[in-house]
């Protein structure tokens, strides 16, 4: 009886970007006339809350219906917001957020974004009319298209949290934030289909020093990835036939 020994190579290949799929976590346009299914719209202070419509029109990518809150009230400090679902980030590396929005602002209003990583028991502020600068986001006709890196509050956490608010501090009525396509994703999302070259080698082969390694790649994400690093590990293993 005769022992044949093939030799086999195993490549794990190793990405430096994240290894875990790219996921939408929240895809969202609002386009109903009620509180999206998961969401909270609620009033911490003042008889104001946010809705949903259609009205005036708001010239976003998805239309017709967006969430807005609209001060009506001129002796009243408001303060409300619209939430999220919870998300589940544990092995995420990269989470960002991306919406359009118009903020329509004057002197003591404010908008906040808000991230929480503990299921809404604490708040960090990601994002406010502040940070961006004094005067209008955006506007009805051509909003304002914002994307913020939240990987540092949300990533590894099983119930994490964002929220839109909006105070009134003063006494001003008649303003307004409208939000639409609200988007949370991890990214990127690289996935190895195929090693294509090298292929296994027999007995009497061996591979160079300075093999070339050639693979297809799946982009599970929604942005453009390029020039990603790729790291080979080689591991020889004997198997034997007889």
């Amino acid at each position: 009886m005769k022992t044949h020994l093939q030799k086999f190579i195993l490549f794990a290949l190793i990405f430096a970007t994240n290894s875990i799929f790219g996921q939408i976590l929240i895809n969202e346009n609002f386009n109903t006339s009620s509180t999206p299914s998961g969401w909270t719209s609620a009033s911490i202070t003042g008889t104001l809350n946010w809705s949903f419509t259609n009205t005036p029109v708001f010239t976003t990518t998805s239309g017709p219906n967006y969430a807005k809150f609209l001060d009506t009230q001129a002796s009243s400090i408001n303060n409300a917001y619209i939430m999220t679902p919870a998300m589940n980030c544990v092995g995420r590396t990269s989470v960002k957020l991306k919406f359009e929005h118009y903020w329509d602002d004057v002197e003591l209003i404010h908008c906040y974004v808000e991230v929480s990583p503990d299921n809404g028991a604490t708040w960090i502020e990601a994002y406010s009319d502040v940070t961006e600068g004094s005067g209008d986001i955006g506007t009805y006709a051509v909003p304002m298209e914002t994307t913020l890196d939240i990987t540092a509050i949300v990533a590894d956490k099983s119930s994490a949290r964002v929220r839109f608010r909006f105070v009134n501090e003063g006494s001003t009525a008649g303003k307004s934030w409208n939000i639409d396509n609200v988007l949370i994703y991890t990214d990127p999302g690289l996935e190895m289909i195929e090693l294509t070259t090298p292929d296994y080698l027999g007995c009497t082969t061996n591979y160079t020093n300075s093999e070339l390694v050639t693979v297809k790649v799946k982009n599970r994400g929604i942005n453009d990835i390029s020039n990603f690093p790729v790291k080979v590990d080689c591991i020889f293993r004997l198997k034997k036939y007889r």
